[in-house]
């Protein structure tokens, strides 16, 4: 899928001269990646039907030893995480495969999440959301775990199934505004 992790995965395996297919809602979207070599595939990811040859030969019947998958933190818990359960579901179906080294990324909230609130701050003069201003918050860059994505993909494993959370060696919180980030 083209996202803000898996289309920087995408240049960096194309760079490192990987076969990438990547899939899709928008050929505009996918136009630099194909450029780049990708196979692009485009249609709509609620139609079965493309997605079946979107991923035709997908993980067992291609015979892949080894999946990395984009999961989250929570996902090892199978209720009251709301979208967070279907990564849930995701890893035990993931699991199941049998001679496939599965790992499962848990990043952390991404920092890339916290652009959104850029108008909000011009607007306002605040940043507001959900979360305690003194709340610690494990974090991770996109570009960060597409490195990781990219390096597990081309690093043969044999070792079965795992999880590896990922985050900044600092836990951050908001503090009392948004100019008051820092390091805690």
């Amino acid at each position: 899928m083209n996202g803000n992790i898996t289309s920087k995965v995408a240049a960096l395996l194309l760079g490192q001269g990987a076969p990438v297919r990547v899939v899709g809602r928008n050929a505009r979207s996918l136009a630099s990646l194909k450029a780049a070599g990708a196979d692009i595939a485009t249609g709509d990811i609620g139609d079965a039907g493309f997605l079946a040859q979107a991923f035709a030969g997908a993980i067992a019947a291609a015979g892949l030893k080894r999946v990395v998958n984009p999961s989250s933190v929570g996902a090892h818990l199978g209720s009251g995480t709301g979208p967070i359960a279907g990564l849930h579901r995701q890893e035990q179906r993931l699991d199941e495969l049998a001679g496939v080294d599965v790992l499962h990324l848990r990043p952390g909230y991404f920092f890339e999440n916290h652009l959104i609130a850029i108008e909000m701050i011009r607007t306002i003069g605040a940043y507001s959301d959900m979360t305690a201003p003194d709340a610690s918050l494990p974090m991770v860059a996109t570009a960060d775990i597409a490195e990781v994505v990219a390096r597990e993909l081309r690093t043969p494993s044999g070792k079965g199934k795992r999880v590896l959370h990922l985050r900044a060696p600092s836990l951050y919180t908001r503090g009392r505004g948004f100019r008051s980030w820092g390091a805690s």
